[in-house]
């Protein structure tokens, strides 16, 4: 493996929020190590489907427990998947039986030459990063000619809680311990499985109108554990942000990437992001 040439300098509040956030994804997913779901990773980065992957080079760019590159190498590609937090061990655990090599590396410094891969994802990271655009841009060089990038993020639209109320929480909850912090998010996880329970009752009554205004609706086919999983991920984490789709378009368009596309389709409250490297 060689490192690609260009490489940001970063400050001192860059490096200490960096090993804040790895600290804390560490934690999460030594936790939290059950693979996530497979249809979840299909709706982060469809209209791409399984077929797409077979004999495809692809790196799973903030692979965090590995569940997303165990899925990628069971369609047929050979997947390398970074992470610069301890989650690695997680990853490798995971993936041991399938076509995945798991290597702690930062995003922003990754130690691949460029044009290496057909594919590169990045999903639920870039937004944590201090400076998630360069993170960005250190990714596509890393791209063969023809290959693809696709990524998704926290979109700013109809996030007026996330935006308003939960980041200001945020700001004191990112300094509890983080075993404290653990217990203390089966308050909103259980929050979120009541209305889920109440939103499933007024469906299976056909009150749908009622139902469909009730917050978190996306997570009434998961289980418990995700709730609480994604309720820590969000108080947890040192640093998030929130982004319109014209703010990702430019991402794609100061790279020079082409055929780009931009959807909030798919998943509930994000943006996904797709461009080729010609």
């Amino acid at each position: 493996m060689v490192k690609s040439k260009i490489q940001p300098v970063q400050s001192q509040d860059t490096l200490t929020l960096k090993k804040k956030t790895a600290d804390s994804f560490g934690f999460e997913w030594k936790r939290f190590h059950e693979l996530k779901s497979e249809k979840g990773f299909l709706e982060f980065i469809g209209p791409i489907d399984k077929n797409f992957f077979k004999n495809k080079l692809v790196l799973d760019a903030g692979c965090g427990n590995g569940s997303y590159s165990y899925y990628a190498a069971s369609y047929g590609a050979e997947v390398i998947a970074i992470d610069f937090s301890e989650a690695v061990s997680v990853a490798q655990e995971n993936t041991k039986n399938m076509d995945v090599q798991v290597v702690r590396a930062d995003i922003t410094h990754p130690p691949f030459k460029e044009g290496t891969f057909d594919y590169i994802f990045s999903i639920g990271v870039l937004h944590h990063l201090p400076e998630p655009e360069t993170g960005f841009r250190q990714l596509v060089p890393l791209l063969n000619r023809g290959g693809l990038i696709s990524i998704w993020v926290y979109g700013r639209a109809k996030q007026w809680a996330a935006v308003y109320f939960y980041e200001p929480i945020i700001k004191i909850t990112h300094h509890l311990p983080h075993r404290l912090l653990y217990y203390l998010c089966y308050i909103p996880a259980m929050i979120m499985e009541i209305i889920n329970y109440i939103y499933l009752l007024l469906n299976k009554i056909h009150l749908t109108k009622l139902a469909s205004i009730l917050p978190f609706k996306y997570y009434a086919e998961y289980p418990f554990s995700v709730k609480l999983n994604d309720a820590f991920d969000v108080f947890a984490t040192p640093s998030a942000r929130y982004y319109t789709e014209k703010e990702i378009l430019d991402w794609f368009t100061r790279v020079n990437l082409q055929e780009i596309a931009i959807t909030t389709a798919g998943v509930a409250k994000g943006i996904k992001g797709f461009g080729i490297r010609k």
